[in-house]
Order: structure tokens, then C-alpha cells, then sequence
């Protein structure tokens, strides 16, 4: 099955889609199918279920402490694996967390904020400020140039 996502902007970001990039087990598989309908860009993306927004809603009175280590750990290496391709997310937060099933596997997903390593930031050209508020880091919430640390201070958030 695949999810339908759609990226206005910042396409140009995705893992499987920049050039040359190997895999992620915990970035979910963009597929070569992609389309524009309405002046956005739609790519179809392996299907995961559930969101650790859902997640967590469904257990108000927290998660396991195992399966908070396991789910940390698989996204600080998600977050690693884009760091080391040279793309910062951005918009990290619990609906943009997926959790594969029945593997429980960790997947980071929604990269329509995303930054390549120096690539133009439309965003930051008009001023904009972009990312959950919640979550964002000190120099995001002040429109600053990012680095890998915003995305860690997401993370941090979550």
C-alpha cells in the first residue's frame, strides 16, 4: 500500500529522491511515482499506519520506558542518517513520527520543510517562520539560520 503525501515546497529535500543517497530503514521508501496537480508536487510513499501522536493518545498515562528507549534510539539514528545526507527536517514532532507496523519500527516522515545541506530557503527569504511551535528550537522560533542542532532540539522536545 502507499500513503499519499503532499510537499508544496521543499520536494527537493527527500530522501530517495536526492540523487546518489542510500537508504533508510527509518526514513519510509518514496516510490518513482510523482505527480504535480494544482501547482504542488505529490509523491507516493510506503504506507505506515500510525503516528506516535496517535500513539501516545491512545496510552494517557505514557509509554512503556523500554519502548520510549527503543523509539529514541531509532529516531536519533534517523535523524543522524538525514544529518549525514545534509538535510535538516525541521518539523520534527510527534505526528510526523510514524510507527511502522507489527515491527513497532520508528519512521520520520514529512519532509515538506526540509533543507538541503545550502539550498535556497523560500521561507527564510520571505521572513517566514516555519515548524510546529511547540517543537521549535530557540534560533528556529527566531528565524535564524539552522543547522542539524534545530533538529535535535525537536527531537529533545518529543
Amino acid at each position: 500500500m502507499t500513503l499519499l503525501r503532499c510537499f508544496p515546497r521543499g520536494a527537493h529535500a527527500v530522501p530517495g529522491r536526492v540523487p546518489n543517497v542510500p537508504r533508510s530503514p527509518l526514513i519510509p521508501r518514496v516510490s518513482q511515482e510523482a505527480f504535480r496537480r494544482k501547482g504542488k508536487l505529490y509523491l507516493v510513499f510506503e504506507y505506515v499506519p500510525r503516528n506516535l501522536l496517535e500513539v501516545l493518545e491512545e496510552r494517557p498515562g505514557g509509554l512503556d520506558p523500554d519502548l520510549v528507549r527503543r523509539y529514541t534510539w531509532q529516531l536519533v539514528k534517523a535523524v543522524a542518517w538525514c544529518h549525514r545526507h545534509d538535510i535538516v527536517h525541521r518539523d520534527i514532532k510527534p505526528a510526523n513520527i510514524w510507527i511502522q507496523q507489527p515491527s513497532g519500527r520508528a519512521k520520520i516522515l514529512d519532509f515538506g520543510l526540509a533543507i538541503a545541506g545550502n539550498s535556497f530557503d523560500p521561507f527564510a527569504s520571505r521572513g517566514t517562520l516555519v515548524g510546529s511551535p511547540g517543537f521549535l528550537s530557540p534560533e528556529q522560533a527566531r528565524n535564524e539560520a539552522l543547522d542539524d542542532r534545530t533538529d535535535l532540539y525537536s527531537l529533545g522536545a518529543v
